[in-house]
C-alpha cells in the first residue's frame, strides 16, 4: 500500500522538470478517472462532460484537468501549483483487499495503465492536508463527485476543508448534472452553501436504491 509522507508535502522544487505538470497560480484541480481495465466496474460515461463543464463555469484559464490520474499524479500537481479546489470525478467505492486480506474501499484513482491505485482512504487526506488554508496552504475547497464519498467528507471536513459529497450512491447523469449546476452558480458570484443549496434542488433528492430515479442525497461540510 502506497505511503505519502515525507514525499511529495510542501516541495516545490523540481516541479518545473516534470513534463506532465503544469505550474500555477490559484486554479480548481479537476480528477478525472475511470476503472477501464476491471469489466466489473461500471464504466462512468458522464465523466468528460462533466470535467467540461466544470471547466466551462471555473474558466479554462483557472483549471488544470488530469487525466485517469493516481495518487503520485495527484500528489505532484498539488505540490507544484496553487490550488484552491479540487473537484474529484471517479468512483467512490472501488474496493480491494489488503496483503492481509481485509477489504478497502477507497476512491477510484487509477494507474496509467488504468488499474486501480490501491491507497488507503487515509493516506489520501494525509496527501492534501498540508494544502489547507488552515495549515497556511491555498486549498480550501474539495468536491467528491462520487458515490458514498461522506466518509472521506467527513475526514477531509476535520482536516480543514469545506467539502461537498455524496452520502448515498449517486447516478452518473445526476452527478453531472449537480456539479454543473453548482459551477454555474458559483460563476455568478454565489457562496458555496447557495449555490449548493440550489443544485440540490434542481434533482431528486433520495437513496437510488430505495427512491425510483433518485439522484442520490448529496452533503455540503462546512
Amino acid at each position: 500500500m502506497k505511503r505519502g509522507a515525507g514525499t511529495y508535502y510542501g516541495r516545490r522544487a523540481g516541479c518545473r522538470q516534470q513534463a506532465s505538470v503544469k505550474v500555477s497560480t490559484g486554479r480548481v484541480l479537476i480528477v478525472k478517472s475511470d476503472v477501464k481495465s476491471d469489466p466489473t466496474v461500471k464504466p462512468l460515461p458522464m465523466l468528460d462532460g462533466e470535467g467540461k463543464d466544470v471547466e466551462r463555469f471555473v474558466g479554462q484559464a483557472n483549471t488544470i484537468t488530469l487525466e485517469q490520474a493516481g495518487f503520485s499524479d495527484l500528489g505532484r500537481t498539488l505540490r507544484c501549483n496553487k490550488i484552491t479546489a479540487v473537484h474529484l470525478i471517479m468512483h467512490g467505492d472501488a474496493k480491494f483487499y489488503t496483503p492481509e486480506g481485509i477489504m478497502v474501499y477507497t476512491l477510484g484513482l487509477v494507474k496509467k495503465n488504468g488499474k486501480l491505485d490501491k491507497v488507503d482512504p487515509q493516506d489520501l487526506v494525509k496527501l492534501v492536508s498540508p494544502y489547507a488554508v488552515v495549515n497556511g496552504g491555498s486549498l480550501g475547497f474539495i468536491f467528491i463527485n462520487s458515490c458514498k464519498s461522506f466518509g472521506y467528507g467527513i475526514s477531509l471536513n476535520q482536516a480543514g476543508f469545506v467539502v461537498v459529497c455524496w452520502q448515498t450512491l449517486v447516478r452518473d447523469d445526476a452527478a453531472a448534472k449537480f456539479a454543473a449546476i453548482f459551477y454555474e452558480e458559483r460563476s455568478k458570484g454565489y457562496s458555496i452553501q447557495a449555490a449548493f443549496n440550489y443544485a440540490r434542488q434542481k434533482i431528486k433528492v433520495g437513496d437510488p436504491k430505495f427512491v425510483k430515479r433518485a439522484a442520490g442525497i448529496p452533503r455540503l461540510l462546512l
